[in-house]
């Protein structure tokens, strides 16, 4: 709660990585998050038990265990598990491949198309 008293429904994440770091990697219990979204960082989730559902820009979809997606970096998103599921959240530092891919930060990662019939895209969002 803010200090007014209203919840706070939207903020940036700041994932700590090193400059000098690739990636980092954090397993988590999902429950709910605040709509949030990361600088320089392209956020991939994959489940490790149970299901989460993610909603990121206009698009919300089921991730089940063993499924992954891509969070584009400044991309608004938000996670959702109502049996707490387990996520390994791996958090690729953009910057860091700056010098060798100018264009990365630049770049739209798309993973739902190719779940192979597990991940399904909701419509009318």
């Amino acid at each position: 709660m803010g200090k007014e008293g209203k919840e706070k429904i939207l903020f940036f994440e700041g994932t700590p990585l090193d400059k000098e770091q690739p990636y980092g990697i954090h397993i988590q219990k999902i429950g709910r998050t605040a709509l949030h979204w990361h600088e320089g960082v392209t956020e991939i989730l994959l489940s490790l038990r149970g299901t989460i559902r993610v909603t990121a820009a206009v698009e919300s979809w089921v991730l089940r265990e063993g499924e992954f997606c891509f969070v584009n970096h400044r991309s608004i998103h938000s996670l959702q598990s109502e049996e707490g599921a387990l996520a390994a959240l791996i958090h690729v530092n953009l910057s860091y491949f700056s010098p060798q891919f100018p264009d990365l930060p630049y770049m739209f990662f798309r993973s739902n198309p190719v779940f192979d019939g597990g991940g399904k895209m909701e419509e009318g969002f």
